[in-house]
């Protein structure tokens, strides 16, 4: 059954990547613009699961009897909010507002995507 999901999920995907190509051959700006933000829907879909909270062991105080003990849950909320998974989302939520979209776009990579390149030094 994941295999015939995964198969249903590449075609999908090759299908958005041709549709955008066509649309941008043809200079159709609202098909184009359509389809890239259903791409980037996707992304954004299929990232949630790099940044549910749990997967970061962040602890919310219950009942906090000290001030540090917020601050130190605030520090940590911060830092997830600011890593490499957060940063890649923020640059898909703003793919519309590139100089040229939506013919000329510049996909963000995904975090996973950049640690496989630099351990094959690539």
């Amino acid at each position: 059954m994941e295999k015939i999901a995964e198969s249903i999920q590449a075609n999908t995907i090759e299908i958005q990547e041709k549709a955008l190509s066509n649309a941008i051959k043809q200079q159709d700006e609202e098909a184009a613009a359509t389809i890239a933000r259903s791409i980037r829907n996707r992304l954004l879909n299929e990232s949630d699961k790099e940044v549910i909270l749990d997967r970061f062991k962040l602890k919310v105080p219950n009942k906090p009897e000290t001030v540090e003990e917020w601050l130190t849950f605030l520090k940590e909320l911060g830092e997830v909010l600011t890593n490499e998974w957060a940063l890649y989302r923020q640059a898909l939520r703003d793919l519309p507002k590139q100089e040229g979209f939506p013919f000329e776009i510049e996909w963000p990579v995904k975090p996973s995507d950049k640690n496989d390149k630099v351990e094959n030094n690539i």
